[in-house]
């Protein structure tokens, strides 16, 4: 019903759904109204990604720390991503903005009653914190740069749990209101030797179990918290809880000692992770990690299909496996943010 001229400037898709019990029934009209506005709630992130006029700019009002005159009003989250812009002019006087860092929201102010952006209340301002790029000051512009908030790391690791590895982290500010709090998880796969002979009672004296081939693979989650020291260096700590599984490369071997299942353990584990930045979506990695298995080594069925009985090991996963277990891992990989 708008009498003014409209324009065709992009388009995007959400799948949305609902559901209700029968003790908190709503009219379909109602349910069909919620339906519309979630949609909509999905579809925001798109167009701001898309359509440059959507994006919310705004001044940097300060520099220590970071804050910036844009809140709840602007559905700004914790560790929302932003570009710091610099406008300058080149040798033809022509002027043009360059990008000198990327900062995240680190605590949301609730702007909701604030009827403009002229006030100076420091409550009606966020803060944020700087991640990538260079000194920032006082007049620099903000805009919005929506990502994923998800990074992956490939590495490759040496010691306990060690093998070429990769994790998955996803960034929880938005639900968590924590900056920098991430929920990960990683796999790794390694091959080794190890003489097994005597090692437990599913091994006998068998010169072929002297050297051993072994086939390694494992998986774990947990979360980390990081903490941003300078504008491209990171050091974070983390917590995690996994498991690994081992079998015989002989699958002569296998059948003959493990009949159709894995040698496995579960392990805890703490630690600390560096990073330092090769662009603001690129980083080098370090870490450093403690694994204590958690109790005897166990086995368990490849198949779901097959018997799930264990044997009866009762010896230590780094007794079997030495240093793959109550030992440390060192770590070194990169990191691509999306």
């Amino acid at each position: 019903n708008a009498n003014f001229e409209l324009e065709f400037v992009s388009s995007a898709s959400a799948t949305v759904e609902g559901a209700e019990y029968k003790s908190s029934a709503t009219s379909a009209e109602n349910q069909f109204s919620l339906l519309v506005n979630n949609s909509i709630s999905s579809l925001i992130n798109s167009f701001e990604t898309k359509v440059a006029d959507l994006k919310v700019r705004t001044a940097l009002y300060s520099k220590h720390p970071l804050k910036a005159k844009i809140g709840t009003k602007e559905s700004l989250s914790v560790d929302d991503r932003y570009f710091v812009y610099e406008y300058r002019m080149n040798n033809k006087n022509e002027v043009y903005a360059e990008r000198r860092g990327v900062i995240r929201a680190k605590k949301v102010a609730d702007n909701r009653k604030v009827a403009s952006g002229n006030t100076s209340d420091d409550a009606s301002m966020s803060k944020f914190y700087q991640v990538a790029g260079h000194s920032l000051a006082e007049g620099m512009f903000l805009e919005q740069s929506n990502d994923l908030g998800v990074g992956v790391i490939l590495g490759y690791g040496a010691g306990a749990m060690s093998g070429a590895n990769l994790k998955i982290e996803a960034l929880t500010g938005s639900i968590t209101n924590v900056p920098q709090l991430k929920m990960f998880i990683a796999g790794h796969i390694d091959f080794g030797k190890y003489d097994l002979r005597n090692t437990c009672s599913l091994f006998r004296n068998d010169s072929d179990l002297e050297d051993a081939k072994m086939i390694f693979y494992g998986a774990e989650f947990g979360f980390s918290k990081g903490f941003y020291l300078l504008h491209n260096f990171s050091l974070s700590a983390h917590l995690a809880f996994g498991a690994e599984w081992a079998d015989f490369s002989d699958s002569d071997l296998s059948k003959q000692y493990l009949k159709k299942k894995t040698i496995a353990t579960l392990v805890g584990g703490a630690g600390v992770q560096a990073a330092i930045n090769l662009r603001y979506n690129l980083q080098l990695i370090g870490s450093l990690t403690y694994y204590a298995g958690l109790g005897d080594a166990f086995t368990t069925a490849k198949d779901e299909d097959e018997d799930d009985t264990d044997f009866d090991i009762n010896a230590k996963y780094s007794d079997l496996f030495d240093g793959r277990a109550d030992a440390a891992n060192i770590s070194f990989g990169v990191r691509i943010e999306f």
